[in-house]
């Protein structure tokens, strides 16, 4: 290995803190508990100014979507079931159309690519499959 290439291997976990200001990584659970799986094939958008995620949660066979009610995503509104309809939600993509989140995804019951679009500019509900 090239030694300029083994010493930043070997410095970069020291100087990574100093980079970042020492800032502490927080974690928030969003959806889920200790019998749950949810969080598969999960996608990212900035809606409406604030984080969202459009994911899916295998326990159920559901397309779920979640935002955050602040722009730095410290907080985060209640998951919204996008698609309940057999086992879905698999693959997602979440973009922003015109201002309107939308998710195509993949549904595993019927064997179809779909897309849904939200009915509003956060995302609270969801039209039409």
């Amino acid at each position: 290995m090239n030694p300029l290439i083994r010493a930043l291997t070997l410095l970069l976990p020291a100087l990574l803190p100093l980079a970042l200001g020492a800032q502490t990584i927080t974690t928030i659970t969003l959806d889920g508990g200790t019998q749950t799986d949810v969080g598969r094939s999960t996608s990212h958008a900035i809606v409406d100014g604030k984080p969202a995620i459009s994911y899916h949660d295998v326990s159920n066979g559901d397309l779920k979507y979640v935002r955050a009610s602040d722009a730095t995503g410290t907080t985060w509104g209640a998951p919204v079931i996008v698609d309940s309809s057999g086992r879905t939600g698999l693959f997602t993509s979440l973009v922003v159309i015109s201002g309107i989140p939308a998710i195509s995804y993949y549904d595993a019951s019927n064997r179809d690519l779909r897309c849904v679009r939200a009915l509003d500019t956060g995302g609270a509900n969801w039209g039409p499959r």
